[in-house]
């Protein structure tokens, strides 16, 4: 039992996420997102059904836990709030504000990869970078920037971990005032809890399989 219980913390240990110096950007064009992002099976949010026209600081993540938004955006429809976007989509989107340059995603610990789209209010090309970090050291960071345009050209900008990588936050610089993010898309490390739950769970069956061949 002594051995057992120090195996199980050193495979808890082991388990979790380490953030290295491993984030690859993606940059997917104004196409539909792919359902996975190089390894990473990919989840799109859902409807945000709270009210458009009111302000928020995060929305919630199907796999848990919220995206910060660090302040308030303005919640928008495509077609009703915020005019175009592209490739089809007509969800939710949050808006920057028409004095603002940046927004910053805050993310769930165990972000494995993460996706989103942008778009300038503006119809003109504006450049739009997306710089991600690890959360460990400012200098481990990767980024994107792409002209996007404000008719219809919404953009697709990713990121995924390597070597247990995880993102901590994205920050999200346009080169116009007024721009809109939207279209998630998140993928997340186990929570160690969840692996030794499952592993205890599979001992405790074969144990009880065996068990009722002798009784």
């Amino acid at each position: 039992l002594f051995f057992w219980v120090i195996g199980l913390q050193m495979f808890m240990a082991s388990s979790l996420p380490v953030a290295k110096d491993g984030l690859v950007p993606v940059f997917g064009g104004t196409s539909a997102p792919a359902a996975a992002m190089d390894t990473y099976a990919m989840t799109s949010f859902g409807d945000d059904t709270r009210p458009t026209f009111s302000e928020y600081d995060f929305v919630t993540s199907p796999l848990g836990g919220n995206i910060n938004f660090g302040k308030l955006l303005e919640h928008c429809k495509i077609q009703e709030e915020w005019l175009t976007w592209s490739h089809g989509y007509m969800g939710d989107v949050y808006r920057s504000g028409k004095e603002e340059y940046t927004i910053t995603l805050i993310l769930p610990a165990g972000t494995s990869a993460f996706y989103f789209y942008a778009q300038p209010y503006n119809t003109a090309e504006y450049s739009i970078t997306a710089v991600a970090y690890d959360g460990v050291s400012h200098l481990n960071n990767s980024s994107i920037s792409h002209s996007v345009s404000g008719s219809s050209g919404a953009s697709y900008f990713g990121f995924y971990g390597t070597d247990n990588s995880v993102i901590a936050t994205i920050t999200i610089i346009c080169e116009t005032k007024d721009f809109a993010v939207g279209e998630f898309g998140i993928s997340m490390i186990p929570a160690p809890g969840a692996i030794i739950l499952a592993c205890i769970g599979v001992c405790m069956t074969g144990w009880l399989k065996k068990r009722r061949k002798f009784l």
